[in-house]
Order: C-alpha cells, then structure tokens, then sequence
C-alpha cells in the first residue's frame, strides 16, 4: 500500500506503528476497540458511533468541488435506482 499517508493539517503520530495488530483488533472488537482506538489517538471519548444524515450532509458542504471530483468516484444519483429503468 504504499508509504503512510497524513492528511494536510493533521497531526499525526503514533497511528499505524501497528496497523495488522490494529486492524485485528477493530475486526474481533467491533465498536468497542473503535471506542478505545479514538479515546486513544483522537482525546474523544464516544458513546454513539451513528453518524445522523445532517452530520453527513454538514461534512460533504465542507468538500470542495474540485476536491469532490478528484476522488474519482460519480456523483450521487438523484433519482431512486430501479432495476431494469436508466436511473436518469
């Protein structure tokens, strides 16, 4: 996967000094490591991982476009997808 990424503006340290033993926590600890994991590297402590559709839509108003379109992925379709209809 390539040399360790660090989001600009971000500080980043001690992340990913274990990722396999990290990532084998999360999968046999669900929720409960991703808790420890962000009281650990984040200071946060957390009781709801759900993140609410306005949280969602508040965090993509903050992307820019230019941004949005270099992530490579296609923009959302704007009408519900039917099998065996063009979604456009």
């Amino acid at each position: 996967m390539g040399g360790d990424y660090q989001a600009p503006g971000v500080r980043c340290c001690c992340i990913g000094t274990n990722r396999a033993a990290d990532t084998d926590e999360v999968k046999t600890g669900g929720d409960t490591a991703i808790k420890k994991f962000t009281l650990q590297f984040d200071s946060a402590a957390v009781d709801n991982l759900l993140i609410s559709e306005g949280e969602i839509a508040a965090a993509a108003s903050l992307v820019s476009e230019p941004l949005k379109q270099a992530s490579g992925r296609p923009p959302p379709i704007s009408k519900p997808f039917m099998p065996g209809r063009s979604a456009r």
